[in-house]
């Protein structure tokens, strides 16, 4: 039996020490080290709070006490605001440094502008000019998340005490196709835009500000204002469900295109049908490609070609009716974004000839069958007699022919209809309400 010495240890204790106290270090290590930031955190907003007090006993006091008269831009980051009292004063950030007027202050050490100063007009009431000018300094803090803008509003009346100032106006399309719906801000070249309004709309998702109806550079609070004169910004949408009033205002076919965010494009013909009660169509009236912007889940009604007529005539013998198209209703069917789908609008059939078969998503309705032909037209060619129409004599056979094909049909999951109007086979798309 082995015994320890009394003034020694052994390896295993040794290594169960050496863990415990690294442990213990690494843990006081941390606590150490929130400590630190908890109070590098509290300095740092103290230092902000000391910053925000004497830009307050300036910028604000003046805005709240005097009437501003003039207001122009004097470079990146600065701005000559000139008081009916208190005459000019720039306002300027160069170096981290923020002067107005006489007053010089550095920007805490733990912050930073991340855009350029914003002076923005606003005029909240068309009638009675209520408006305001809105100055931010948008800072950021590298301690913690987030953004620490400090903002300063002057409020006036526009029509009682105007401001001559060199500001630019941007016109703000809402791009809501023919709404024609606009609001209107002013900034000054070489500030930040500032806050822009936030759309909403049913049946779409806000995007932002753009330099072009279509495509163009997303414009931000923090872009700066490089162009030199009045221009618009425009609204841009991302739809969000198949809605009517989406639909509707935002597709292109080959006979039709309205809107320019598209639900979807149709290289043949279509139509858009609204029935009422939430329900509505697209109806595919030729072949083409069908694609759609989005993820989308619709149901289609398929119906193929009508049969052409049998051929022949002679006194009251004719042949039979071409049969109607069948038809094929597919519920949920799951269409992919961006995804090209090659839709076939079934003909109708030429006399004595089957109509065409419509296809689409995978899917199929046949083309009705053609009728029979009476074979009184050859009787009647060797008799030299001219041919009229009648009933055809085999109209009962006939009657029993198309009860037989429908039993068929409806065992394999269609029914056929009848198609007077042999042109006019189509595509139905809706969307399961």
């Amino acid at each position: 039996m082995k015994m320890k010495k009394k003034n020694g240890f052994t390896m295993v204790e040794l290594l169960v020490s050496l863990v415990l106290i690294t442990t213990l270090s690494i843990a006081l290590f941390k606590v150490v080290a929130n400590i630190q930031k908890k109070e590098q955190i509290n300095i740092a907003r103290n230092s902000l709070t000391a910053f925000k007090a004497v830009l307050n006993n300036n910028i604000e006091t003046d805005f709240i006490n005097d009437t501003i008269t003039e207001l122009y831009s004097c470079g990146d980051n600065c701005f000559d605001i000139t008081y009916k009292n208190k005459g000019k004063v720039r306002l300027n950030l160069e170096d981290n440094i923020i002067t107005y007027g006489s007053m010089k202050e550095e920007l805490p050490k733990s912050y930073k502008l991340y855009s350029n100063i914003s002076i923005t007009f606003y005029e909240s009431d068309e009638e009675n000019k209520n408006a305001y000018v809105l100055l931010t300094l948008p800072l950021k803090g590298d301690l913690e998340k987030g953004f620490d803008n400090v903002k300063y509003m002057y409020l006036y009346n526009s029509k009682e005490n105007p401001i001559n100032d060199n500001s630019i106006k941007v016109t703000l399309d809402h791009n809501n196709n023919n709404k024609n719906e606009k609001t209107y801000i002013k900034v000054l070249n070489g500030s930040a835009y500032g806050t822009l309004p936030s759309l909403i709309r049913s049946g779409y998702k806000f995007l932002g500000w753009f330099t072009e109806k279509t495509g163009g550079l997303l414009i931000t609070k923090d872009s700066t204002v490089t162009k030199n004169y009045n221009h618009t910004l425009y609204a841009h949408w991302e739809y969000t469900d198949i809605l009517y009033e989406v639909i509707s205002t935002n597709y292109k076919c080959s006979n039709a295109q309205v809107g320019s965010s598209y639900a979807f494009t149709y290289t043949g013909d279509c139509e858009i049908v609204d029935d009422g009660n939430n329900s509505w169509r697209i109806r595919l009236l030729t072949s083409g490609d069908l694609t759609f912007s989005r993820n989308v889940f619709i149901d289609a009604f398929l119906v193929g070609g009508g049969g052409g007529g049998g051929t022949g005539c002679y006194y009251y013998a004719c042949g039979s009716g071409g049969g109607g198209g069948y038809t094929l209703t597919k519920k949920q069917i799951n269409l992919e974004v961006n995804t090209t789908y090659p839709i076939v609008i079934g003909a109708g059939g030429k006399s004595y000839t089957d109509g065409e078969s419509s296809k689409a998503f995978g899917f199929t309705a046949a083309g009705g069958l053609h009728g029979q032909s009476s074979g009184a037209e050859k009787a009647g060619e060797r008799h030299g007699k001219d041919r009229r129409p009648g009933r055809g004599a085999d109209a009962r056979r006939d009657e029993r022919k198309h009860a037989d094909a429908l039993s068929r049909a409806a065992e394999s999951g269609t029914e056929r209809i009848a198609a007077a109007d042999r042109d006019a086979e189509q595509i139905n798309i809706r969307k399961e309400i």
